[in-house]
């Protein structure tokens, strides 16, 4: 099956005068001249050999190759039998067209190839053997470039019909991994804070009421954040307008930081980012946010380390851990890859590997 099926009413549009010109130009061309014999001039074969090439084309646009067979051997059929030259050769730029804007090469080229070969071949055997003949080798040459041309525009259409497909198909997968990416950033961690402070909530829930009641606080707004930016998101795959998500940035963390201790760890701040474009602001958010979650789902810290390191023309943030390691199933997941792809796509550098002493260092190196 063509992966990009060609509209047939596209071509009836150049398909239907095409036939008017070829049916009615070879019957004409063949209609005897005044006060000559009518010995070698039939109109009504030659109209009805283009009727038949004609109708091949149209059988083409349902059924390539049996059509393109078709007007071939109408055309063949056309020389053998003698008549007058006409249009009836426009067909064969037609039928090369026809399919090559349909199929692969591999499926068209022997048929294309073979019903040229079949043309030139009769039209060689009517230049040697007739000896009334009009024809010359320059008919030979111009059938072969007729064919070819329109096998080579079928060609460029089909690829360009492929190229517009396949950035398409490019573009839907980069909007659903973007899509993921947001419900990832916006929903699973959320979720993961949540956990954790349920858990920290049952824990605790018969010894210390305040904590539990910090617990529930937390999982509250967490809730509610999470559920904010999942009715965003499904606002976009409805096609309807997004409503406006708050912008995160440096300035957030320290609400971000403090969900994380009140849920069991240690976090400590080291340097300061500095003043920071708005697309590096919301993406340093984004690899500390995503950095704690996995520090929260994975590493079973009970420190973590969030560091800045500012220089000329540069931002460099790290968040290591005491946890334990790759092992905790953090590298390979859908956080870290995406916050890869999102540094590199500004021009950054990312690494996130277990550290040597223990646990587990993400860094971010981003251009400003």
């Amino acid at each position: 099956m063509d992966p990009h099926p060609r509209n047939p009413a596209v071509d009836l549009l150049w398909l239907v005068p095409l036939g008017v010109v070829v049916v009615l130009g070879s019957f004409f061309t063949n209609l005897p001249e005044p006060h000559a014999s009518p010995s070698g001039y039939e109109p009504w074969l030659a109209g009805a050999l283009g009727a038949a090439a004609v109708a091949g084309l149209l059988v083409a646009l349902r059924r390539p190759l049996p059509g393109a067979v078709a007007t071939f051997a109408a055309v063949t059929a056309f020389v053998v039998a003698d008549l007058e030259d006409g249009p009836v050769y426009l067909t064969l730029a037609g039928a090369a067209f026809l399919v090559a804007s349909r199929l692969e090469v591999r499926r068209w080229l022997r048929v294309v190839v073979a019903g040229t070969a079949a043309v030139c071949v009769a039209l060689v055997v009517r230049i040697v053997a007739d000896y009334d003949n009009q024809r010359s080798l320059w008919q030979v040459t111009a059938v072969v470039a007729v064919s070819a041309a329109g096998a080579a525009l079928g060609t460029l259409g089909r690829a360009r019909a492929a190229a517009v497909a396949e950035h398409a198909r490019a573009v839907a997968t980069q909007e659903r991994l973007h899509m993921a990416q947001d419900l990832h950033d916006g929903v699973g961690h959320g979720l993961a804070v949540i956990a954790m402070q349920a858990g920290v909530g049952l824990h605790v829930l018969e010894r210390d009421p305040a904590a539990v009641r910090t617990a529930l606080e937390v999982i509250r707004d967490s809730a509610r954040e999470s559920l904010d930016a999942l009715r965003a998101d499904l606002a976009v795959l409805a096609g309807e307008p997004a409503p406006r998500r708050p912008h995160r940035g440096v300035a957030d963390l320290g609400e971000l930081l403090d969900r994380v201790r009140v849920a069991g760890t240690s976090v400590e701040v080291l340097g300061e980012p500095g003043e920071l474009p708005d697309d590096v602001d919301a993406l340093v958010y984004a690899v500390v946010q995503e950095s704690l979650t996995n520090v929260l789902r994975h590493a079973g810290a009970s420190r973590a380390t969030v560091s800045f390191v500012r220089a000329p023309g540069r931002v460099t943030v790290t968040v290591d851990d005491d946890g334990r390691g790759a092992a905790g199933g953090g590298v390979a997941g859908m956080g870290l890859s995406g916050m890869r792809t999102r540094v590199e796509a500004v021009g950054g550098v990312f690494s996130a590997a277990t550290r040597g002493a223990g646990g587990f260092s993400v860094r971010a190196e981003l251009p400003l």
